[in-house]
């Protein structure tokens, strides 16, 4: 399990510096994402549920980027996570 994490995880660090995004930012950005699924069981059980369409979980995910203002790159990130049912690694 640690391999998987830690390419995931290398393969945000590579896109973030590569598009020259701002790492603090991106990071806090992340860790906030991860903060809201931590906190909610409701939101954790929406993107874990099988049941429930990729497009749909997109969909959630989409409306809290707007609502907080979340960049392009964290949310493709855990639009990522989401569609390979890795979000718990977030």
């Amino acid at each position: 399990m640690a391999s998987v994490i830690n390419t995931y995880a290398r393969a945000f660090a590579d896109a973030v510096l590569s598009g020259h995004h701002d790492s603090d930012k991106t990071l806090r950005e992340a860790q906030g994402v991860a903060e809201l699924v931590a906190g909610s069981k409701e939101l954790s059980a929406v993107w874990e549920t099988p049941s429930i369409t990729p497009e749909q979980k997109r969909g959630v995910l989409d409306a809290i980027v707007a609502q907080e203002g979340i960049s392009k790159i964290v949310r493709n990130f855990v639009a990522v996570l989401i569609d390979h049912r890795r979000i718990k690694f977030l």
